[in-house]
């Protein structure tokens, strides 16, 4: 069995250790944006999940092979925990 572990952000709220790891990653794909450097999701629980296999990460409409960021966050947001995760 897990258990939801919580944390309070600098405004009081509280947030789970995914939504920080979710808020993590949404910002990291705004840094990678445009900049070549490919990136992918995999989710580890009781099987690791390939989300996404690894390509560019660029803004929505670009030309070429890549994962737009908003469809890219959307995956990102649509983590839940699952089986045996140390994510919870």
């Amino acid at each position: 069995s897990w258990s939801m572990h919580e944390d309070r952000d600098q405004f009081g709220d509280i947030r789970t250790r995914l939504e920080w790891a979710q808020a993590g990653a949404r910002a990291f794909a705004d840094l990678l944006k445009g900049g070549g450097v490919e990136a992918g999701i995999i989710s580890f629980a009781s099987d690791a999940v390939e989300h996404l296999a690894l390509k560019p990460v660029d803004d929505d409409g670009a030309a070429g092979d890549i994962h737009e960021l908003s469809a890219f966050k959307a995956v990102v947001d649509g983590l839940a925990p699952n089986g045996d995760t140390a994510m919870g």
